[in-house]
C-alpha cells in the first residue's frame, strides 16, 4: 500500500481534512486515475484543483487517486488571531473616527451657542414685554460689539448681571426691540439703550401707571414707552430737529393729571442718564417711591437748563461738583425729598440760577454766604429744614449790584435761624413774600421793611423779634 502523504487525513463522503495546514478539501469522486505514483505535493492558496490520496476503510491497500475542486481553506489558530487583531483595529479606527464625528458636531454649535448673546430669560421681566424673537438670529460677535459699545457708559458688570436695569435693556434693545437693531456708529445709540435703562431702572413693583410698554390706552401725551415708534415720541420725551433728547418730564399719572403719587416710578435715577448731553430740562415729580442719591454722572448734563425732583423720595449726600458744569442752569428744585446733607456750597457758583428749592428736606447747618452771589435768583425757598446760624449779609444788597437784588420769594420758615434781621433787607425792591416764621430771630423788625413796596406777604411770627411792622407796609 502506498504511503499516504503526510498532510492528508481521507475520509469517506469526499471531503479531505488536512489538520497540519488547516484546509478543507472538496472531493471530486468523479475523477479517478490508475497511477501509483507518488504525490508529494503540498496543496497551496490560490490552486484550483488538487491530487489527494483517499484510504477507503474497506480495503487499506487500495488508494484511490481523486481530483479536489473549489479548495477553501481554514485559518490556522495563529491566522485566526492575526485576523482578529486586524479587524479590532479596524474597528477601533472606525469606532475613534465616528466618536470624532459626533464630538465635533456637538461641539461646534455649542460653541456658538455659548457665544451667542441671547442671555437667559428673566423670571421676573413685565408680561407686557414683547418676547418675539427676530426673525433671523444676530451673530454673536454684533452682539459683543453692542456689549463693548454700551460698556463705555455702564458698567460692564452690571451689563452681564440679570435682573439689573443695564442688562435688561442690553437685552430689549437688542433681542426685542420692535425697530430693530442701530447702527454702532448711530449717534442715537445710546440714547435709545438709557431711555430703556432709565424705565427698567424705575420700574420695579407693579411699574408706571402710565404709558409702560405695552400700554395700550397711554393717555398722557406720546406714546407708550418700548413702543415701535422712535424714541422721542414716547410719553415724557421729548427731542429737537436732530431727535436728540432735550427733555424728559414725567409727572403725571393715568388720568394725566399731576398728583402726589406722579406717574408710580419705583426705583433708582440710573447713572446713565447724565450721559444725555443734549438734555436741557429733567423733570421727575412726585413718585414717593423713587429713592437714592443724584448720580455724579449728572455733572456731565452741561446743557441743562431745568432740575425738578420735588416731591420724591431722593436722598444724600450730595455729589461734590455735581453742579460745576452746569453753566447754564437756571431753575433747581429738590423740594420734599429726603436729602439730609448741609446745602451745597458749589450751588454759588451757579450765577444763572433763578429758582432755588430745598423745602422740606433734612438740610443743616447754614446758609451757604456763597448764596449771595446768586444775583438773578429771584425764588430761594428753604423752609422746612433744620438750618441753623444766622444769615449771611451776602444775601444782602448793599447797592443795586451786589446780593440777591432780584429776589421776589424768601422762604426760610420752621427751621433754626438766629440772629437779627438786617436793615439792608429792605434793598430787596423786588421781594413779595417774605416768611421767617417759627425761627429763633431776635431783636426789632427793621423798619426798612416798610420800604419794599412790592411785599404782599410777610410772616414773621414764631419768633424772639420787637417792635411793629411799620405802617408803610400795612398801606
Amino acid at each position: 500500500m502506498a504511503a499516504n502523504p503526510p498532510f492528508a487525513t481521507a475520509v469517506a463522503g469526499g471531503q479531505a481534512s488536512i489538520e497540519d495546514y488547516g484546509e478543507i478539501v472538496t472531493i471530486d469522486p468523479a475523477f479517478d486515475s490508475d497511477t501509483d505514483e507518488d504525490v508529494d505535493e503540498t496543496v497551496n492558496e490560490g490552486v484550483a484543483a488538487v491530487k489527494a490520496y483517499i484510504i477507503d476503510s474497506d480495503e487499506e491497500s487500495t488508494n484511490l487517486e481523486v481530483e479536489a475542486l473549489d479548495v477553501e481553506f481554514l485559518p490556522s489558530r495563529e491566522q485566526k488571531a492575526a485576523i482578529a487583531r486586524s479587524k479590532l483595529k479596524k474597528y477601533t479606527i472606525y469606532s475613534v473616527a465616528i466618536i470624532i464625528v459626533l464630538v465635533v458636531a456637538i461641539t461646534v454649535p455649542l460653541s456658538f451657542t455659548v457665544l451667542k448673546s441671547d442671555p437667559p430669560d428673566i423670571s421676573d421681566a413685565p408680561s407686557y414685554m414683547p418676547s418675539s424673537a427676530p426673525s433671523q438670529a444676530p451673530t454673536s460677535v454684533l452682539y459683543y460689539d453692542y456689549f463693548n459699545k454700551l460698556s463705555e457708559i455702564s458698567d460692564p458688570k452690571l451689563l452681564m448681571t440679570p435682573k439689573t436695569a443695564q442688562y435688561r435693556a442690553i437685552r430689549w434693545l437688542y433681542h426685542d426691540d420692535q425697530a430693530g437693531l442701530r447702527n454702532l456708529s448711530d449717534e442715537r445709540l445710546f440714547q435709545r439703550y438709557i431711555a430703556a435703562v432709565f424705565y427698567y431702572s424705575t420700574s420695579e413693583g407693579r411699574g408706571w401707571y402710565d404709558c409702560y410698554p405695552g400700554d395700550g390706552q397711554c393717555t398722557s401725551e406720546g406714546e407708550e414707552w418700548f413702543s415701535l415708534s422712535d424714541e422721542c415720541k414716547w410719553y415724557g420725551l421729548k427731542c429737537d430737529q436732530n431727535d436728540f433728547v432735550i427733555r424728559i418730564i414725567i409727572e403725571k399719572n393715568a388720568n394725566g393729571v399731576p398728583t402726589k403719587h406722579g406717574n408710580g416710578l419705583n426705583g433708582t435715577l440710573p447713572s446713565e442718564l447724565g450721559y444725555l448731553t443734549t438734555l436741557k430740562e429733567l423733570i421727575i415729580e412726585r413718585n414717593p417711591l423713587l429713592t437714592g442719591p443724584i448720580p455724579s454722572t449728572f455733572s456731565k448734563l452741561t446743557s441743562l437748563r431745568k432740575l425738578r425732583f420735588s416731591f420724591n423720595n431722593l436722598e444724600g449726600p450730595w455729589s461734590e461738583g455735581l453742579l460745576d458744569n452746569m453753566t447754564n442752569l437756571d431753575k433747581l428744585d429738590l423740594a420734599y425729598n429726603d436729602f439730609n446733607m448741609t446745602l451745597p456750597r458749589d450751588i454759588g457758583k451757579r450765577t444763572s440760577l433763578e429758582k432755588l428749592d430745598f423745602a422740606g428736606n433734612k438740610i443743616h447747618g447754614s446758609i451757604p454766604s456763597e448764596y449771595g452771589r446768586l444775583y438773578e435768583l429771584s425764588s430761594l425757598k428753604l423752609e422746612n429744614n433744620h438750618l441753623t446760624g444766622s444769615l449771611p449779609e451776602e444775601l444782602f444788597p448793599s447797592d443795586p449790584k451786589e446780593g440777591l437784588k432780584n429776589l421776589k420769594i424768601l422762604k426760610l420758615q420752621n427751621n433754626n435761624l438766629n440772629g437779627t434781621l438786617p436793615e439792608e433787607i429792605g434793598n430787596m425792591k423786588l421781594l413779595e413774600k417774605l416768611d421767617l416764621y417759627v425761627n429763633r430771630f431776635s431783636g426789632s423788625i427793621p423798619a426798612a421793611i416798610g420800604e419794599i413796596s412790592n411785599l404782599c406777604c410777610l410772616n414773621l411770627t414764631g419768633n424772639d423779634l420787637t417792635g411793629i411792622v411799620p405802617e408803610a407796609l400795612c398801606s
